[in-house]
């Protein structure tokens, strides 16, 4: 993002030296002038890097931070037999409010539907609930009978095992 800032500001103030002050610019200058800028604040950036990066970060001499892994999955879309019908839910929370969402494919991958909600004030674990159980009455309205389920928590999962830790408003939902 530096690089890119920094080279656009070098050619908007060449362009304009160009303009108005009808001086010549060295373009071996303003290449300087961009490394030089990009690798200041490349070095003071706490933000970290992947390993596939590290070539652009020498062309600019900035150093990398790499952040170590404790394990890398692979994620891959696996089809479905045929006549199912995939949702992948996500629920998020921040500065208390909440928001959740749904995305259906076929067995084949081609997108169906998808839908958002703001739903307030409530917890993580309500909003991944709740995306859930919309996606099933989503299900329901478009008759998709055969719904696969997917979401990150398995809290959310355990919910459908024990009736109990269902927040009293949703149960009936």
């Amino acid at each position: 993002m530096a690089a890119i800032i920094h080279t656009v500001h070098s050619i908007w103030k060449a362009r304009n030296t160009l303009h108005f002050i009808l001086d010549r610019v060295s373009l071996h200058a303003q290449k300087s002038t961009i490394i030089s800028l990009v690798a200041l604040i490349g070095n003071r950036s706490q933000g970290y890097c992947l390993q596939s990066d590290k070539l652009l970060l020498d062309n600019f001499h900035v150093s990398p931070g790499y952040r170590h892994f404790k394990e890398i999955i692979e994620v891959t879309w696996k089809a479905l037999t045929a006549r199912w019908v995939k949702a992948n839910i996500d629920g998020f929370v921040k500065a208390s409010l909440a928001s959740c969402g749904d995305i259906f494919c076929d067995y084949r991958g081609t997108f169906l539907g998808t839908f958002a909600s703001n739903l307030g004030d409530v917890t993580v674990f309500e909003a991944e609930l709740t995306g859930i159980l919309m996606a099933m009455e989503y299900a329901i309205a478009h008759s998709w009978h055969n719904l696969w389920i997917e979401c990150d928590s398995s809290s959310d999962v355990l919910a459908f095992k024990n009736v109990d830790i269902i927040p009293f408003r949703l149960r009936n939902r």
